[in-house]
């Protein structure tokens, strides 16, 4: 039994004028055959190849048919080189950045400019465009601006397919969004997609949406249990998506959990407060009158 699959490339390398095209495959066949099959019109080699269809990234041993698509389904077909490993001596130590410290590059942090170099020595796409997308934005914002208000970015973004696959190129994320489907719906929710998109491409509202944010995580900080609620959202949201897309380990993320836990105030105070208008408290039975004065 075969299935016609569309294959879709992202990023068509130059030379290829067909950007979609169609092909018919057995559903017994492996994917490494499919990658072998399509590589020529692709004009990929087998090995660069990862196809991605309805948000699930196929294994090279797995079959076709395992993954049950129907006539015509969508599949994207993405560039992912092998990724390489750096020499030792070729690293190259650089001046420290007062602006990359401010934005994270501190020892301790993990979303810092360490996190950003392995990501462009890795293969993994997602990584590579977060590094040179904060590279560009402490560099000059204006210049992330103006890539989000290109027709290219517009076109790519409001495709939600093409958005879901990129999310699941990053293997720590993937297996974030399998275990938590919470998290999935959120990153797989057009409109929410849509309103960061125009976040990141408009300072102004971002400085709004930050103060809004800031306003509304301080209201409820304030009010009784409101900080149980915060510390039980960093653990559930905030801190799994940090160690997803910084690379962080789960060391790092446990401390997170034990600050967040440590009272800044005092044991609270049980005790019923004197009344100021009320009489003056009788002294004690067993205690001492108070000496005359000489």
């Amino acid at each position: 039994m075969s299935v016609q699959l569309t294959m879709k490339l992202i990023q068509p390398p130059a030379g290829v004028e067909a950007a979609q095209f169609s092909v018919d495959v057995e559903c017994t066949a492996t994917v490494a055959e499919l990658k072998e099959q399509i590589a020529g019109r692709a004009g990929l080699p087998k090995e660069h190849i990862r196809l991605v269809c309805a948000g699930r990234i196929w294994a090279d041993a797995s079959t076709v048919g395992s993954y049950e698509p129907r006539d015509g389904a969508m599949v994207h077909v993405l560039n992912n080189p092998p990724r390489s490993q750096v020499a030792p001596e070729s690293q190259v130590l650089t001046a420290a950045n007062p602006l990359a410290s401010m934005m994270g590059g501190g020892a301790g942090a993990a979303g810092g400019m360490g996190a950003l170099a392995a990501a462009q020595g890795s293969g993994d796409p997602m990584q590579q465009m977060m590094a040179q997308s904060q590279q560009m934005l402490m560099q000059n914002p204006e210049i992330m601006q103006q890539i989000m208000r290109s027709p290219m970015m517009q076109q790519m973004m409001s495709d939600p397919e093409t958005v879901r696959a990129m999310m699941r190129l990053n293997p720590q994320l993937n297996q974030l969004m399998e275990q938590r489907p919470e998290i999935a719906r959120l990153f797989e929710d057009p409109e929410l997609l849509q309103q960061s998109m125009q976040m990141v491409a408009n300072p102004s509202l971002m400085r709004e949406m930050t103060r809004n944010a800031d306003r509304a995580i301080g209201q409820l900080d304030a009010m009784p249990g409101g900080h149980s609620a915060l510390v039980q959202a960093h653990q559930e949201f905030a801190d799994p998506l940090f160690q997803a897309l910084s690379g962080s380990d789960a060391a790092q993320i446990n401390e997170n959990f034990a600050a967040y836990s440590q009272q800044t105030e005092g044991n609270p105070n049980t005790a019923a407060l004197p009344n100021p208008w009320g009489a003056p408290a009788a002294p004690n039975a067993g205690a001492a009158p108070p000496a005359a004065p000489a």
